[in-house]
């Protein structure tokens, strides 16, 4: 199960504050926080359906967060120069 299943569930089952998730999960406060935002905002609802993948719950929170995968890559040749 994924952290951001695992976050759902502590939120909308056991009704765990952000703080007790946080220590639960190993993340911090602020990044239980920005999962349950983005899945407020994200059209899904809880229980997610039996048939959500992992992969789709994450591209549905993560929608239109810049992919590191975009950024611009440094000049490797020209910071050996310098």
């Amino acid at each position: 199960m994924s952290k951001i299943k695992d976050i759902l569930r502590l939120r909308f089952d056991a009704g765990l504050s952000l703080r007790d998730i946080s220590k639960c999960c190993s993340v911090g406060p602020a990044t239980v926080s920005e999962i349950l935002s983005r899945f407020s905002t994200s059209g899904l609802s809880w229980p997610l359906p039996d048939e959500t993948s992992d992969t789709e719950l994450e591209k549905a929170v993560y929608k239109g967060k810049n992919s590191s995968r975009l950024k611009r890559q440094p000049d490797i040749a020209l910071m050996h120069q310098e």
